[in-house]
């Protein structure tokens, strides 16, 4: 099999509306995958996904302009060793990715080939569709262990750092759900969606995205911030007994905090946010859930479980745990476009 037929397979192997910021319904598994060449005259290189745009000439000799977006967000790909400098306007290139089903000249964009012959991937989990001389990739996702464990324990933080993913695909999920909460996500449409039109979700979804997280000690209270959509959660650690009650439904809920050695324990309920997930399915105003972030010996480590409850969602208490690690990264703008 040849390095272009390997990186088919791939691109169409690839997930779309789980690991979105924002909804990739229109980049459906069953849209084509399209080559372009053309010269780069716009670059944006923003978090989530850096943006390109790119002249090209039809079949008929005419004159296109083309929307690309990379597959990777801006975190990532500096993960693997691509950032906006990689790229130059008015560099002749070729593109390859899913062409949009419902916006003319919109691609998702998983790999360039540049000017002098580097090919850029854009999305980490592929390898290399045209060429052995290339920069990015899944081979480049790599972390020093050692060092990672040497600055955790030099910084002596604790859990008040930033924590990121060592990678996607580490996290795990056992949910069983209702009928009702399978048949409610005909009801949701992807393609008008608080994705697209760049809302902030609520909890306890929020917590279950490949971000970037950091706890900060506010004393009395602890800010969690999460890098998807800028969201800032506060965590009450001196609530009253039977407080929560008499707290208003938000989108993100009222959350108490307690410690049990090193491990935080953080109780949410109140929460009126209407979705689980990227794909639709609903929950209720009964949903609650119970975190627990578990410090390792090293300080190098946070395991992360979730427990969720919710009558219309699930037959029994739905569990999420993935973990981060203490890489030394730092939050970064979280620019989402409206589509």
């Amino acid at each position: 099999m040849t390095i272009k037929e390997s990186a088919v397979l791939i691109l169409m192997a690839l997930p779309i509306t789980s690991l979105a910021h924002h909804s990739r319904a229109e980049f459906s598994v069953g849209s084509q995958a399209q080559e372009l060449d053309g010269e780069l005259v716009e670059i944006v290189w923003r978090n989530p996904h850096p943006r390109f745009t790119l002249r090209s000439v039809n079949d008929s000799g005419q004159e296109e302009l083309w929307e690309l977006e990379a597959y990777g967000n801006a975190a990532s790909l500096q993960r693997t060793g691509i950032t906006g400098d990689n790229f130059m306007l008015g560099e002749q290139v070729r593109v390859v990715g899913r062409t949009s089903t419902r916006r003319d000249r919109v691609m998702l964009t998983t790999h360039m080939l540049l000017s002098d012959g580097t090919e850029a991937i854009l999305e980490y989990h592929a390898g290399p569709y045209w060429s052995e001389q290339y920069i990015g990739g899944e081979e480049t996702w790599t972390i020093d262990e050692e060092a990672v464990l040497r600055r955790a324990a030099e910084e002596n933080r604790g859990i008040f750092r930033v924590w990121s993913i060592r990678r996607r695909g580490l996290d795990t999920e056992r949910f069983s759900y209702t009928e009702e909460a399978i048949a409610g996500r005909a009801d949701f449409d992807p393609l008008d969606s608080f994705l697209t039109r760049c809302e902030q979700p609520g909890m306890p979804m929020t917590m279950m995205r490949p971000q970037r997280y950091e706890l900060i000690n506010r004393g009395g209270t602890i800010v969690l911030l999460n890098q998807y959509f800028d969201t800032a959660r506060t965590i009450h650690m001196t609530a009253l007994e039977g407080a929560t009650d008499d707290q208003p439904m938000s989108h993100l809920g009222y959350s108490v905090g307690r410690w049990e050695g090193n491990v935080l324990v953080v109780e949410t309920s109140r929460i009126n946010w209407p979705y689980l997930d990227a794909i639709g399915t609903p929950q209720s105003e009964a949903v609650e859930s119970v975190e627990r972030f578990t410090l390792s010996e090293d300080q190098s480590r946070l395991d992360f479980h979730i427990t969720i409850t919710d009558p219309t969602m699930f037959t029994e208490p739905g569990v999420y745990e993935k973990y981060w690690l203490a890489l030394g990264e730092e939050i970064l703008p979280y620019n989402c476009l409206p589509e």
